[in-house]
């Protein structure tokens, strides 16, 4: 914030009213990526940048004081000077930069600093004073400061600033804590603080247009139109009838699509499922080649897919919008569609048979079955770890959460191992490191943190020795390390792209995201990227670091709220569960879903709410008869497009067995993004890692039961909330792939997860049995 002077002044000119405000003590501000809340007492009032967030959980936190002769608020006249340098200081030293030596900085007793209040004249006689120190917070070390002043320098004034010194510990656990509270917090809205996001975003938009000679919001509008355009017409619609008289494009759509905001910053699209964020990016991506077309310059885009599928569903549609010529190499505008795996190889040379798969996707799976493998061979190693650990404990007698505990440990080997730079023989910097590399290792006892290490350790022997193969993350990382050169920086205004857009920006995790700026050419001031996001389909919730920590700075979002999908029915049920999770709208996502409405009626003659039912015959065999009933009855109802999403990992083979028995014909989605006939009929049977990126008109969920999904965890509650947050990102997914029918079926006897019983008991779903156990 203090690089824009106008943030700086709005908050300095607000902040008497903000410290008063009892809103704040219960409630959260949002201007622009800046978040205010207060403590519930008013004694903490927190402001941070959620793109700056770390992924490890370990924030630095910098502390002002703000009452008293000795506060910020105690000579108004400086107060906005004041409050820069105040900003400056913390920004330096939790960075572990020194202050500017026109500061005049001094040490002092008591490991007190101080250092020339501001700039200007009126501020000069005046000296802020601050002390540092590392904070343990759950056996990590974190960097943290607080600052007293303006004052003029006197022994009280310092005694002062070393008693505020004693007090950090304490107020960092307040600020973290406040910190994992504001998701749960709603947003406030009152004169006082309408007008400080105005202010911030006029601010901000002048700053843009100072900087790119014109401000985001500048954008004309289409034509007025019909929004009951028929799905299917539309499928086959060029770019120019996209933009025609007749398009059902929002008005949201059309103000980012012809107001060239990515000319002036990064931009962000966020959504919800069945909005249309993948076409207005390949809307967007066209329209910058025609602009290079009509004033005949050269130009490179490139399209980022997550995996082959994905790419080759983007290449399809684009060649129907009319961007058939740009594909061609040899094209003066060109638009190149690769995966980030398929390039990353080509750049480094790297031979198909060094990587795991030419797939992203199935790359990812294999990785993850070597982790698996690799961790239960870890468990038997340590035996003497299991017996004091009651979660390796659980583990390793339960395969359901052998597997669970697998997926957050392949997390862990890629970011806080891999991306951390830590080799095999590094055990000892990662078991006994006093900062927190991650929530995961957090969360870890050493003992719990050896067998991780001992699982890299086996998987990396794996991989190297025995597959000689690189994964997904090795190529990330080397690719980054090849970008991060001076020869590609002088390169890269050749090679590089003008512009990078990235579709399903969160199936990436944290080293691929790394990669996204030093893709683009580095000719502008801002980087030239767009990202479709909707990190509620990010199934697996691997925490990542806020874009600003990964060089994507000044990013503007902007939240489609039509879509075009889902009954309002779904929707109301999908964002009932995903507005449980506890991790999820915080540094790269904003709730979206109050703003959210649907395009799809809920009297369509197809439609019908959702329904929760359990089968009428025990056991898995009679669960897949009853799954199988309801599809045959949703066939006979002239739905076309069914998908049976299973959730229960046992479940699988027995549905598959029971259609086959029948002779009924089904497409097992193996990848996400898979492509499907969208106008035949079909049943497809997927898990909710494969069925994203696709819609159906009914969809069936298997298995969503108390005690199945998420499993049990006792004695862990970190891991027991990780799979819950995981469990309602996975409903979420799976619920928003329907366009008319939402189906569960349930075991016979057993009682649903809590989520939905709390859904049926707010009337989102349909079961006169669920109810009565819901009160209960």
């Amino acid at each position: 914030m203090h690089e824009h002077k106008g943030h700086v002044r709005a908050v300095a000119e607000a902040l008497p009213l903000l410290l008063e405000s009892e809103e704040l003590q219960k409630g959260v501000v949002a201007a622009g990526p800046l978040r205010m809340s207060a403590s519930a007492d008013g004694g903490l009032l927190c402001l941070w940048n959620t793109d700056y967030l770390s992924a490890a959980g370990d924030e630095g936190w910098g502390f002002i004081r703000a009452a008293g002769q000795f506060g910020l608020l105690a000579s108004p006249e400086v107060t906005v000077e004041v409050l820069e340098r105040q900003l400056y200081v913390i920004a330096q030293r939790l960075q572990g930069l020194l202050l500017n030596p026109d500061y005049i900085h001094r040490a002092h007793d008591d490991g007190v600093h101080s250092c020339l209040a501001g700039r200007g004249t009126e501020s000069r006689p005046f000296r802020v004073a601050y002390c540092e120190s590392e904070v343990d917070i759950g056996g990590a070390r974190i960097k943290s400061l607080i600052s007293a002043g303006p004052h003029r320098q006197s022994p009280r004034f310092l005694a002062q600033a070393a008693r505020d010194g004693r007090r950090l510990d304490t107020l960092v656990q307040l600020a973290d804590g406040l910190l994992l509270s504001a998701g749960q917090r709603p947003i406030v809205e009152n004169d006082l603080f309408m007008g400080l996001r105005d202010r911030f975003s006029s601010d901000y938009a002048t700053t843009s247009s100072s900087r790119n000679g014109i401000a985001f919001g500048n954008a004309p509008l289409l034509e007025s139109t019909p929004a009951d355009a028929k799905k299917y017409e539309t499928l086959q619609w060029t770019y120019e009838e996209w933009l025609g008289s007749r398009s059902p494009l929002s008005v949201a759509q059309r103000r980012i699509l012809m107001s060239d905001g990515i000319q002036h910053q990064p931009l962000r699209i966020i959504g919800a499922a069945g909005t249309g964020k993948t076409l207005l990016m390949m809307l967007l991506a066209i329209r910058r080649l025609r602009k290079a077309e009509e004033e005949d310059k050269p130009l490179r885009v490139a399209y980022i897919a997550h995996n082959s599928a994905m790419r080759d569903k983007a290449n399809e549609r684009l060649r129907v919008l009319g961007a058939e010529r740009y594909l061609s190499k040899e094209a003066d505008r060109h638009l190149y569609v690769s995966t980030l795996l398929s390039h990353s190889r080509d750049v480094l040379e790297v031979q198909e048979q060094m990587v795991v798969d030419s797939d992203a996707l199935e790359t990812k799976a294999f990785q993850f079955n070597v982790v698996l493998e690799s961790l239960a061979e870890a468990l038997k190693v340590h035996e003497m770890e299991l017996q004091g650990s009651d979660l390796l404990s659980q583990v390793s007698q339960d395969s359901t959460l052998l597997h669970a505990f697998a997926e957050a440990i392949s997390d862990e080997i890629s970011l806080a191992i891999k991306g951390q730079g830590f080799g095999v023989d590094d055990r000892q910097q990662y078991v006994e490191s006093e900062r927190r590399l991650s929530r995961v290792h957090g969360q870890l006892s050493q003992q719990e943190r050896h067998v991780v290490f001992s699982t890299y350790k086996l998987y990396n022997e794996k991989m190297f020795d025995e597959y000689e193969v690189f994964d997904s993350d090795d190529l990330a990382i080397s690719m980054a390390g090849r970008l991060n050169t001076p020869l590609w920086e002088m390169k890269r205004r050749k090679l590089g792209f003008d512009y990078v857009f990235v579709d399903e920006a969160q199936l990436f995790n944290e080293n691929e995201r790394r990669l996204f700026p030093l893709l683009t050419r580095g000719r502008m001031k801002h980087v030239p990227l767009v990202m479709a996001l909707d990190e509620a389909q990010q199934t697996r919730a691997a925490a990542s670091g806020g874009l600003a920590r990964l060089g994507i700075r000044d990013v503007h979002s902007e939240t489609l709220a039509d879509v075009h999908r889902s009954t309002p029915s779904i929707l109301r049920l999908a964002f009932f569960v995903i507005q449980r999770t506890t991790d999820l709208f915080g540094s790269d996502f904003p709730d979206f879903t109050g703003s959210t409405t649907s395009q799809v009626a809920d009297d369509h003659k197809l439609a019908a709410p959702p329904q929760v039912s359990c089968a009428s015959r025990e056991g898995v065999s009679g669960l897949a008869t009853s799954v199988a009933d309801v599809v045959e009855k949703l066939r006979r109802q002239n739905l076309r497009q069914i998908a049976v999403v299973c959730h229960s990992g046992g479940a699988w083979e027995a549905v598959l067995a029971e259609f086959r028995s029948r002779k009924i014909e089904v497409v097992e989605l193996s990848r996400r993004g898979e492509r499907l006939d969208i106008q035949a009929p079909y049943i497809a049977v997927a898990r909710p890692a494969t069925v994203g990126g696709q819609e159906f008109d009914a969809v069936v969920c298997v298995g969503l039961e108390q005690g199945v999904v998420p499993p049990r965890v006792q004695g862990n509650v970190a891991l027991a909330i990780a799979l819950e947050q995981q469990a309602l990102r996975e409903m979420y997914v799976s619920f928003t792939r329907a366009r008319f029918r939402l189906m569960i079926v349930n075991a016979a006897g057993s009682t649903p997860t809590r989520v939905l019983a709390e859904a049926a008991a707010a009337d989102l779903l349909s079961n006169e049995e669920l109810e009565v156990q819901a009160v209960q």
